[in-house]
């Protein structure tokens, strides 16, 4: 066509390598770098991105890196196969809110409105510096596709073993610089050298690595907030091990911390735990609040307890079942209790306790007003003094009873009157 210039005709990309399974976006225009032989890493970014001053992203993609695809007519896979197969953030906006994540994904396919700032994507462990592989999964990428590769798995940078194959995963000697953000560096032999293999003898720090991995893998809905059921999910595992009590809802901190300290190295847990008060801190957030600062914390906190996400059953099912019987257990009582003491007993707000019962077929055994008759909502308060020693006595009988002292007394007066106070 006249008028067509040199730059209109390199507009069409005329191949582009498929990416292998778990690799990384980086990975992939690095082999697509080599394949295409230009000698400058300046010439591959302009063909690209359509110049040469984009910032290529390790973990990610490049903001508005979508553009590709449009001069790609045979490449078959999306923005969205990209961003939720091949780089790190599924993993990033994991416990985020659903604003967040949708802003993310709108952000790197470069249909943001406003700009999020590459701050929200950073990963802070300190000790991670250089693009990590797995000596064994080097040796199979070599033998089945005749190449090496960078996995995005091994790229999170709390993970220290393969979830695959668990053994310590190494540095290459490709360092995670500014620089490397114009630069092409692709996994070889050259780049990884060493292929033994060490096993990670720690089983719990094989788990986490594997928890990590799931939170990469896992189905990721941008319309979904994971982080409700995934605290109820911590609760109901902390209630089981004995850190929540399940009648004041206290967080056992000490132990928790305690058996921290014995599951993983000191100079591991201390890059995400500062101290015993911070364990406290980020606990009470997650079991109270849902809320989360980074996933290795929660990570560590779940396989700690044993737990595995994606989780085998809805969360909240779990945490049901366990109310029921604790529900059971309180209904079976000498000792009717008031109802804020049931809540208080089952660590639930008092205004969710109809409902919970409800949902389990439970009686408001609570209640102890004779039909027909409208609850008083006044009440009176009786002094009995006693000795410190009468005191003491009755406290004993009541804690024997799993009571307060204010019911104990309110049993007594009823045991001797014969029937519920309001009845006689």
């Amino acid at each position: 066509m006249a008028g067509e210039t040199g730059d209109d005709r390199m507009d069409v990309i005329p191949f582009f390598p498929a990416p292998y399974p778990d690799e990384l976006w980086y990975s992939v225009l690095c082999r697509y770098h080599v394949r295409s032989g230009n000698p400058k890493y300046a010439a591959t970014i302009k063909e690209l991105f359509g110049t040469n001053a984009t910032l290529m992203h390790t973990w990610l993609a490049s903001q508005g890196f979508g553009g590709i695809f449009n001069r790609m007519p045979a490449f078959s896979m999306t923005p969205e196969d990209i961003i939720f197969h091949h780089t790190l953030a599924p993993y990033m906006v994991r416990f985020s809110s659903v604003k967040k994540r949708r802003d993310i994904a709108a952000y790197l396919s470069g249909t943001a409105g406003h700009r999020i700032y590459p701050a929200s994507f950073i990963q802070w462990t300190p000790d991670h510096t250089f693009l990590r592989y797995c000596p064994v999964c080097a040796r199979e990428d070599e033998a089945q596709r005749g190449e090496l590769y960078w996995h995005r798995t091994h790229q999170i940078q709390a993970m220290r073993c393969c979830p695959k194959h668990g053994c310590l995963l190494l540095n290459s000697g490709i360092a995670c610089t500014s620089s490397l953000k114009q630069q092409f560096a692709p996994a070889t032999r050259r780049s990884c050298p060493d292929m033994s293999a060490t096993p990670c003898d720690d089983k719990l720090l094989w788990a986490f690595s594997q928890t990590l991995e799931r939170f990469l893998t896992a189905p990721l809905d941008l319309n979904a907030d994971e982080r409700p059921d995934a605290a109820r999910a911590l609760k109901e595992a902390w209630l089981d091990a004995g850190y929540l009590s399940p009648t004041s809802g206290y967080i056992d901190n000490r132990k928790l911390f305690r058996d921290l300290c014995r599951a993983y190295p000191e100079e591991f847990l201390r890059c995400f735990f500062v101290d015993e008060g911070n364990v406290r801190t980020i606990a009470t957030r997650i079991v109270n609040k849902a809320a989360f600062t980074m996933p290795e914390q929660y990570a560590l906190l779940l396989a700690a307890a044993q737990v595995k996400y994606p989780f085998a059953q809805k969360p909240s099912a779990l945490i049901h079942d366990r109310l029921a019987e604790l529900l059971l257990k309180i209904q079976n009582q000498r000792i009717v209790p008031k109802k804020y003491e049931v809540a208080e007993m089952l660590g639930v707000p008092v205004y969710s306790l109809d409902k919970i019962a409800a949902e389990r077929g439970v009686e408001p055994f609570w209640t102890r007003t004779a039909k027909g008759k409208k609850q008083k909502r006044r009440q009176y308060v009786i002094r009995l003094i006693l000795q410190e020693e009468e005191k003491a006595a009755v406290k004993r009988r009541a804690d024997d009873l799993q009571t307060s002292i204010s019911s104990y007394l309110r049993y007594c007066v009823e045991k001797e009157m014969g029937c519920g106070i309001g009845d006689y």
